[in-house]
Order: C-alpha cells, then sequence, then structure tokens
C-alpha cells in the first residue's frame, strides 16, 4: 500500500506544481499550501481522543499562518524562500510532533499528502 501512496503523493505534486506554473500562480499556490498545513493538523485534532489539541495545534501554527500571509503578500523571490523554509521546518516539527503532545491521529491520516511533502521544497528551488 505505501507504494500506491507514494506514486499517488508524487504525481499529485508534479501535477499542482505543472498547474501553478503554467497559471503563472506559483506563490499564491504555495503560500496557499502552507496555510493549509496547521488547518489538517487543527482537523487531526478535532478527530482526536485528548482535550484542547485543537487549540494547541492552532497555537502551534500560528507561526506557519503568519509566514504563509506574509508570503502571499511580498514579491516571488522572498515568497519562495519563506515558503520553503517553512516547510523544511513543518518537517521537523513532523518527526519531533509527538514530543509536544500526543494527538492520535497525526501520522494514521491523510498519508498521501505527507508522502509528498518533502518534494514541494526541492520544487521551490
Amino acid at each position: 500500500m505505501e507504494i500506491v501512496e507514494i506514486i499517488a503523493g508524487v504525481l499529485f505534486t508534479v501535477v499542482m506544481i505543472m498547474f501553478s506554473l503554467k497559471t503563472k500562480t506559483e506563490s499564491w499556490f504555495y503560500a496557499f499550501a502552507l496555510l493549509t498545513l496547521p488547518t489538517i493538523y487543527m482537523g487531526f485534532g478535532y478527530f482526536a481522543s485528548v482535550e484542547g489539541v485543537v487549540f494547541r495545534e492552532f497555537l502551534y501554527g500560528l507561526p506557519i499562518y503568519i509566514a504563509g500571509i506574509v508570503a502571499l503578500v511580498v514579491n516571488f523571490r522572498l515568497a519562495m524562500i519563506i515558503c520553503a523554509s517553512f516547510w523544511l521546518i513543518h518537517g521537523v516539527y513532523d518527526l519531533s510532533h509527538d514530543w509536544f503532545f500526543i494527538n492520535d491521529l497525526v501520522g494514521t491520516l491523510f498519508s498521501v499528502r505527507r508522502l509528498m511533502q518533502p518534494w514541494e521544497p526541492i520544487c521551490f528551488f
């Protein structure tokens, strides 16, 4: 099953990047993709069995929300640097997520999205 998820993630990433290149919306696409991260984690928290997880996910996601909003209004090059940096920071957060608090659903849902994430910072540059 993992190979199917990897292929789906890579194909989705390639299609979305090609679409954003064709429509000249790269900075908007990457900024909006960045803005989805905290929302996805809050969604995981909503369905988790632990109280207060949604609020904690929101607090941990505030820097990403701020970076995404800033990336929407700055020039293209700076937007790409901001987005790539925060995608990499998000990767570190993924690896250390369990150290902050337990959210039972992180890692069990949305695996296609998680598998395509390593490709996105590479595509920024």
